[in-house]
């Protein structure tokens, strides 16, 4: 019998955007994959391979169906955002045709910190510290480029539902008004 798991998402990445100065966009780097839960029973689906930068090994972040509630954590590789406010974007690639089985994200929320790196990511796949205080973003903007519908819910949570393609790219973006954002939490 083999685990036919819940795929979560190949690749994350992240944009900073100032808004005192719109022109200014920077790629902001990921380190200390973290997360609470990975699958590793049927290949290596753990949550480093979210933020590794490949997105065509058909590998990602899975957690394996009938476990719920897991989270993802990293740390940022320097301190992130601008004190005249930043737009950050968040790309989610969703690749989820695995052993025929197509699913989406599911629901998620992004959250953001500031704490002191060497508190929160440790760099474990499975029973990782993922304990900050972590600052839910509000999203205003949510879309999916391949059908998937996201609909934002009252704790300012993202529900992908709908249509489930074998792939898909959702962004996500959020202001704030946050200096020395030291991590991001899914």
């Amino acid at each position: 019998m083999h685990t036919i798991p819940n795929r979560a998402y190949s690749g994350l990445c992240i944009a900073l955007l100032s808004l005192a100065q719109t022109g200014h966009c920077a790629t902001v780097n990921l380190q200390n994959a973290t997360a609470t839960y990975s699958q590793t029973a049927s290949g290596d689906f753990s949550v480093g391979r979210a933020s590794d930068g490949i997105l065509n090994d058909n590998l990602g972040w899975a957690i394996q169906d009938g476990i719920t509630n897991q989270t993802a954590a990293w740390e940022t590789t320097q301190d992130v955002g601008f004190a005249s406010g930043s737009r950050l974007t968040f790309n989610l690639y969703q690749y989820a045709n695995y052993w025929g089985y197509t699913e989406t994200l599911g629901r998620f929320r992004i959250s953001i910190t500031t704490d002191n790196r060497s508190q929160f990511a440790d760099g474990l796949a499975t029973g990782g510290n993922v304990t900050a205080n972590w600052i839910v973003l509000n999203p205003d903007s949510y879309l999916a480029q391949n059908g998937t519908t996201l609909a934002k819910l009252g704790d300012n949570s993202i529900l992908a539902s709908g249509a489930t393609p074998i792939t898909d790219v959702y962004t996500v973006s959020a202001l704030t008004f946050l200096t020395g954002i030291s991590g991001v939490r899914l």
